[in-house]
């Protein structure tokens, strides 16, 4: 089978990869992350690491400038967030189904 061709927009992009990540039970993703607000640089690269296992457990960590860490765990009834600067906790409860 050949590997399907992404679209080119980034708005097709998301529903794309989204639909083909909802047909698997699990995965792990490690990206570098670039944003930018108004065409204008956002600044230096974020490394993310996401860990998902359906229907609603996941782990996601973003290491920014400096070593700045935050971290989001949702064990299937409750999102625990947190960050390395700051010491404050938040937790909520977690969705239903991702996706």
């Amino acid at each position: 089978m050949p590997a399907a061709i992404a679209p080119d927009k980034p708005e097709a992009f998301l529903r794309w990869s989204m639909d083909r990540y909802k047909t698997v039970p699990s995965f792990r993703v490690k990206a570098s992350v670039v944003m930018n607000y108004d065409g204008m640089p956002g600044g230096a690269p974020q490394e993310r690491e996401f860990t998902y296992d359906k229907p609603n457990r996941f782990k996601v960590v973003s290491t920014g400038a400096g070593g700045f860490i935050q971290t989001s765990i949702a064990d299937g009834k409750s999102i625990v967030e947190y960050a390395s600067i700051g010491g404050d906790t938040q937790t909520s409860p977690a969705p239903v189904s991702v996706g």
